[in-house]
């Protein structure tokens, strides 16, 4: 566990333990019923089809070393209510999102600050961006200088949260088959130090 915090069910006044915990593997069918749930709550919108079209192998990827995935967990269910995932790309990945907004030699120093699902009946609770400090920390702790993610221009949550934690937009650009996104950018050194 890397730490506990208290969140609230959305729209209620019920608060419930909870921990921000490290996952493997073994946490695969969580996190996989987590996005599907998500999927399913969302219909036809544009971030559905994108959360639907992430394959069952890019989740266990993203549950195994040398990446970081981090969850909440309810405490007295162990319901998994948010997952975020930092992914460190190979050398030679033609989608390293650093490639041409850092030198080639710093490419080894760059990490992704993947996809994050909070089921909506924890919305509202700062889940993503909890997530998101803590793996941008234990990506600087693993050497990653360079952080990159990616949102889209109509999800203003996102897109907010990143640049709160020091993600700044830095363009925006038509990736994953056509769809508009921002490109978000930040020095983990300059991050880490403000926090």
């Amino acid at each position: 566990m890397l730490s506990r915090i208290q969140v609230k069910e959305y729209g209620s006044a019920c608060d419930y333990d909870a921990e921000i915990v490290e996952l493997g593997l073994k946490d695969f069918s969580a996190v996989q019923n987590l996005r599907d749930e998500i999927v399913h709550e969302l219909g036809v919108q544009e971030l559905s089809h994108l959360l639907a079209d992430i394959p069952d192998e890019d989740l266990r990827t993203w549950l195994s070393a040398p990446h970081h995935s981090l969850g909440v967990r309810l405490v007295d269910s162990q319901r998994l209510i948010a997952y975020s995932v930092a992914f460190y790309p190979d050398l030679d990945d033609v989608d390293n999102l650093g490639i041409g907004y850092v030198p080639e030699s710093a490419l080894s120093q760059v990490m992704h600050k993947e996809v994050t699902f909070v089921s909506s009946d924890f919305r509202g609770n700062h889940l993503q961006r909890m997530l998101s400090q803590k793996l941008l920390s234990l990506a600087f702790n693993n050497g990653a200088i360079w952080a990159f993610s990616t949102t889209s221009p109509s999800n203003s949550f996102s897109t907010a949260n990143m640049v709160k934690i020091g993600l700044k937009v830095v363009d925006t650009v038509t990736k994953y088959g056509g769809l508009e996104r921002h490109v978000h950018k930040g020095d983990l050194r300059e991050i880490i130090q403000k926090w």
